[in-house]
This record gives C-alpha cells, structure tokens and sequence, in this order.
C-alpha cells in the first residue's frame, strides 16, 4: 500500500505541473501511461477497491493542501469510499491512514474558513461554488455514518464551523482596526479623539458591508451545505466586538469631555453629541441591513434595543464617576455647572433613544409579524420593545435622579444653614429680615441653575429643591414644638414666599405641584402649632368627630343611645340603652363594663361634671337603661365641635379601671330649632347606634403639641387625661 500511494503521490505532482487550466480547476485525471501503471501495479499487490479508493482519496487530500483542485473531484473520491465500505477490512494501518486523513483535510478545510472573505471572495461567483463543494465534501465527511464509526470524536462538525467563523470575524475585525489607524502625529486630545471616532465609523460602515455579505450570499451558502446558521454567528459575533469599541470609544469620549458647552445654543457637552453619533451608526447599520424575515428581525431589533439602553446606562455611570473624580479641587459654582451639563448629557442621549420606535421602524415590524404569526405576533412585538423602551426610560430617569440627587447634595449644608438662622432670629426681626439670607441664597443658586441646565432638568431640579426645602422645614418645626406662636408664623410667612419664588410668575413650578402632600402636611403642622391651647383641643374634637361620622363596623362593639334636647329647659337629655360585643378585658373572658358620659371639651363646658352608669358585671353586651341630665345653652351647642362622648370602661376593684373603647355624638345633631324634644315626643326617637374606637391618642399629632406645651396648664391637663387612657390600654 504504501508504496503505491508513493507512486500515486509522485505522479500527482507531475500530472498537476502539467495542466494548463487553474490550479484549482485540475479535476485530478492522468494521463493513460500513468493510470496503466498504477492498475498494474494495484493488481500485482492485490489492492482491493476500497483499498485502492482509500488511498487515493489520501493522496488527492494530501495533494490539496498545498496544491489547490478541483473539490466536486473530492466528492467523487469520498463517494468511491462510500461505495465500497466493508468494516470487516478497516483494521490496522489502513483505519488509521484514513482517520489521519480525515481530520488533515477537516482541519485544513477549516483554516480556509478562517480566511473565508480572503479565500472565497463573496464576489467571485466561481469562489463561491467552491466554497459551496468543500462544504458539502466536510459535510458528508462528518454525517454518513461510516465515517462517524471511523474518526467518532470529529462528529460535531457544525461546532467546529461556528467556532472558526467567529475566530474569523474576531480576525477580520482587527485586521479593520489596524487598517483605518489613526494619525499617530496628532497632539491636540480633541483632534486625536475626532480621529478615533471616525475610525470607528469606518470600521462600523465596513462591518456593515461585511454583515450584508453574510446575510445575502454565504448564510444561505452554509445553511444549506451544513446546516449553520451563518449570519447569527457572525452578526453577534461582529456585534459584540462593535459595542466592546463603542464602549472603549464611550470611555475615551468621557475622559475627553471638558463639561462645558459645545456652543452657545446647546447646554450638553461633546461626549453626549459623540456617544449618540455611535449609536446612529448602529441605527444606520440595522436600517441598511433592511432584514427580510420578520421573525429574525424582531430578535433582531430586540437584542439592539437592549445594547442601546445597557449603553446609555453605562455612559451615565461614566460620565457620573468622572464628576466624583474631578470634584475635588473644584469650587461650588464650577462643580455645579459640571453636574448640570452632565444631567443635560442624560437627558441628550435619552431624548435620541426615545426616537427608537420611529428609528427602528417598530410599526413596520409589528406589521411584517401580523401577517406572518397573526395578531399575537404583533401583540408579541408590542409588549416585548415597549417594554425595553419603558424600562429604558426608567433607568435613564433613574441615573439622572441620582444626578440630582448629588447636585441637591451640594446645596443641603448651606439650606441648613439658612433655615436654622430663620428658626434662631428673634421675635423683634421682621420676617422677611429673617428670610432674606435663605431667598438670596436660592436666587443666586437657581441663576446657575437657569443658565446651565436645559427646561425639562430645571424642572426636575427645582422640584427635587422644593421637597428638600418642605422637609427641612418640617423637621426644624417638629424638633421645636411648644415654642412660642410666632415661630410657627415665620415659617408660614417663610412657606408663602418659597411658593411665590419656585413658582415665578409662571415660568417655575406649577403651583398645583408646588402645593403638593408635604406641603399640605407641613402647612397643617404650622396653622395647628399657631392655634392656642384650647383651638387645639376643639380640632382634637372635630377630628373624632369627622373619624366617628365614617366609621361603619368597629371590633371593639358598639353602644345603644338616645338624646333629645328641651330647649325651654336648656336641658340636653342622654339615654344610654346598652352596648354591643365589647371586648373581653377579665381573665374570665368576660368584661364588667360601665360607661362615663361627659360634655367635651371641658373648656366650653366649665361647669359640667361627667356623668357615669352603674356597674353590669361578667357581660360583654350590659343592658343600662339610664337616662343622664346636662345644661347646655345655644351657644355652647352652636359651636360645631360641642359634643358628648361616651367612654365604656371595666371596672377593676383591685386596680385602675380598663379602658374598653369610646365613641363622640356632636351636639350639633341633637340640639337644633325643630328636632323633636322630650315633651313633643323626643322620647320615641329612634336610638343612635355608635361604633366604639381604641386609637391611641399619643400618635396624632395635635396631642404632641399639646404636650410639648409645658408651660400651659389647660394643654397639659388635656394632656393628662388622654395618657391616663393611654396607659389603661397598656395595662390590659
């Protein structure tokens, strides 16, 4: 055997000199001389066919590593093995000659793949039939089954392609690279990165060019001769190593950055201009590409979507660290203009990826995937990109909110300030002596801020300020409750000249965004803490008035009354019937209840003592049936927080007595001109049913006030009664 493959190979090399065709056309045939003496020579041996088609297939391959042929001559020698297979003779030396040969011309096949562009131009439609037969060569090599049982370990052929075609394009790239390289003599940073940037698109427009290839002659090409997906592989391939530049490119850009204006009428800098002229290449890229199948171009366009927001997102955090970089050094002013530009450069950018949809034609996709999938394609297309978009926006708007935040930061140290000199000026100070130094500090601030920062980030910025400014000063009036009542007037007079400055005739903040919750809240506070000891009592009054009108179910029961006024008398009459489901307050399970009925508050009603019912013991439901006699004069019950309450507690021998719940009944609802009195049938009124309620007073806020209130007897006597229930709910 070996001798003859000797011949053969020797006869090889002369017969291929020979030729006058292309080298690569030789279809390997000899002259007869030479196929007479390889005949005599394999029946002198005693060649069998399949021994004499093995080793011409060894030596053509071997012949075609270093002399290029024809390969539908290969698939002609490869089809004489198949023919004459018999396993029963593949043993020893002539199995092992046929592996070594196999995985030769596989490896080497492959290397050609490497160079594809190189070796079989897309141009050259003859280079393309060629690639197209060494295919299919590789292909019957590594799928008929008698040639899976003889090289077992070469059987995954289209990892073998897939993983060549992307050291290919990671190959070609860089040749691209080195091709379009920069002037080196440039010196001028700013010149020298403007040459980078146009190298990158060069290098993009000729990745195009190379994608449209793909997609176009050699994706159909692979496809069909071995099963690989040709264009994925290389598209994202291709992709990832112009998003790793980009994001290179994006680095460089931000290092470059000067955060200063790139002319007069714009307020972004030149990395925002430049990272968005990156992503119009990319844009450009996909739009040339004009992809035909609906369903590659929505994965596609999806895949985009997501490159465009995870780099907008990284081109925030860089742009942010150079800031947390350079800050030191820097004074107030300067470092506040940075901040504003590179919010500016946020919004610059999220404002270029918010033209997506239009960009990327999404409504031609939704369309193009109706007609191919019906109305779940295009609800599938809908669902997916708008929700990228809207996750997109969310992360843009988040990085500028901590863009802001950051930018707030700066200012909170001297806001602090301002607000303490307000809270510590005398009572002789005029207000707006007092509030002069915070206004004078906002103006200055808020003409940086106009001149630096574009309308939509103004906004952002002046209500990011706005919550800043109500939660300083609710914090400074929660930590001096129970000072005197012109200090809560300053800050009242303080909040109504903020609202006149952030809203600007206008041209600020809506004054609906201005008068927010926290201003509500902190506005409440301040009228609250203005009102005296008794104004605050009555709207503790009007409150569980208001809370008891509302309430529809209670778990802590319910009390029976009736009450009917005389008004000849002045007499308020009170019945209280019976009570309902309280709860249990004795270790048996079971309650001895009793109720207090007294005429609140006790300022209007000086005179009045409370009243009490009898004692029902060992029941959850007592039965009372008692009737209670109170002066009440019109103009005590004209006034809208006049009222009865009614506290049912449980009667402990031993120790304080438990509170069980209370419930209010406004005066205003009995004692009326031409509600029915006792001497006109008042008695046959229908009874008021009350749910009872258990809120602990500690937690509303006018009940702090009033105990902050030290010097005033009247706040801490009302003070005192609500902690006597208070510490009877804890003692249970």
């Amino acid at each position: 055997m070996a001798v003859h493959e000797k011949i053969l190979s020797q006869i090889l090399e002369y017969e291929h000199t020979c030729v006058q065709t292309e080298p690569y056309s030789w279809d390997g045939r000899v002259c007869q001389e030479a196929w007479t003496v390889l005949s005599h020579h394999a029946e002198q041996t005693d060649l069998s066919p399949l021994q004499q088609a093995i080793i011409r297939w060894c030596c053509y391959s071997s012949h075609h590593r270093s002399q290029r042929m024809c390969y539908s001559f290969q698939l002609e020698l490869l089809g004489a093995i198949k023919e004459e297979w018999d396993p029963q003779a593949m043993k020893g030396e002539l199995e092992e000659r046929l592996v070594d040969s196999f995985r030769l011309h596989t490896e080497y096949c492959l290397s050609l793949l490497r160079n594809l562009q190189k070796v079989f131009p897309s141009s050259v439609p003859t280079a393309i039939i060629r690639c197209e037969l060494m295919l299919r060569g590789l292909g019957l090599i590594h799928t008929v089954q008698v040639f899976r049982s003889v090289c077992p370990l070469r059987s995954q052929l289209h990892l073998e392609i897939s993983s060549v075609i992307k050291k290919g394009a990671v190959e070609w790239y860089g040749a691209k690279v080195s091709h379009f390289k920069p002037d080196e003599g440039v010196r001028c940073s700013r010149s020298r990165w403007m040459k980078q940037l146009k190298r990158l698109v060069l290098v993009v427009d000729a990745v195009c060019v190379d994608v449209y290839r793909a997609q176009t002659v050699y994706n159909k090409l692979f496809g069909s001769s071995v099963k690989v997906d040709f264009f994925s592989i290389s598209y994202r391939q291709l992709e990832k190593l112009v998003a790793d530049h980009v994001s290179v490119t994006m680095e460089s850009a931000v290092e470059e950055d000067q955060l200063a204006p790139i002319h007069s009428l714009a307020k972004h800098s030149s990395s925002a201009v430049d990272i968005t002229s990156c992503f119009t290449q990319v844009r450009d890229f996909w739009v040339q590409l004009d992809w035909p199948d609906s369903a590659g171009a929505f994965i596609f366009v999806t895949r985009l979507t997501d490159d465009f927001c995870s780099a907008a997102v990284c081109y925030c955090e860089l742009i942010k660290r150079k800031i947390e970089r350079g800050q030191l050094g820097h004074d107030h002013k300067t470092l506040t203009v940075q901040l504003c530009i590179a919010l500016n450069n946020i919004e610059h950018v999220r404002l270029f990826l918010g033209n997506l949809p239009k960009d990327l034609d999404w409504r031609g996709l939704e369309h193009a995937m109706e007609e191919s999938c019906g109305a779940e394609g295009k609800e599938q297309v809908n669902k997916a990109l708008n929700a990228q978009l809207y996750n997109m926006d969310v992360d843009l708007q988040r990085e500028a909110k901590r863009m802001i935040t950051h930018l707030t930061d700066k200012v909170l140290v001297d806001l602090r300030k301002y607000i303490q000199h307000i809270s510590l000026s005398p009572d002789s100070i005029q207000n707006d002596d007092a509030v002069s130094p915070l206004m004078k500090y906002l103006d200055d601030t808020l003409v940086i801020l106009s001149e630096s920062l574009v309308k939509e980030n103004l906004a952002r910025v002046l209500h990011s300020l706005w919550e800043l400014v109500l939660r300083m000063i609710f914090d400074t009036v929660m930590e001096n409750r129970g000072v005197q009542m012109e200090f809560y007037g300053r800050f009242h007079y303080t909040m109504e000249t903020l609202v006149v400055f952030f809203h600007a005739e206008g041209e600020g903040l809506a004054l609906e965004d201005l008068r927010n919750g926290d201003y509500k809240a902190l506005e409440e506070e301040l009228r609250l803490n203005k009102c005296s000891s008794n104004e605050l009592i009555e709207q503790y009054f009007l409150e569980k008035i208001a809370q008891q009108r509302i309430l529809k179910h209670s778990r802590f029961g319910r009390i029976s009354v009736k009450c009917y006024y005389e008004a000849p008398e002045q007499r308020l009459t009170v019945e209280i019937l019976h009570a309902a489901d309280i709860i249990a307050l004795d270790a048996n399970g079971l309650s001895d209840p009793f109720v207090i009925v007294e005429l609140c508050p006790h300022h209007l009603f000086p005179m009045t003592k409370s009243q009490r019912t009898q004692v029902k013991t060992k029941t959850l439901h007592p039965v009372f049936d008692e009737l209670f006699y109170f002066h009440v004069s019109p103009e005590q019950y004209r006034n809208r927080y006049a009222c009865v309450t009614f506290t049912v507690m449980d009667y402990d021998w031993l120790s304080t007595n438990d509170f069980a719940g209370d419930a209010v009944a406004p005066l205003s609802d009995f004692c009326w001109p031409g509600r029915p009195s006792a001497s006109a049938g008042g008695k046959n009124l229908p009874p008021v049913i009350l749910h009872l309620t258990r809120s602990k007073p500690s937690e509303k806020s006018i009940v702090k006030m009033l105990e902050a209130r030290t010097a005033d007897r009247e706040a801490q006597e009302f003070s005192k009664m609500l902690k006597e229930i208070e510490k009877a709910m804890e003692e249970e």
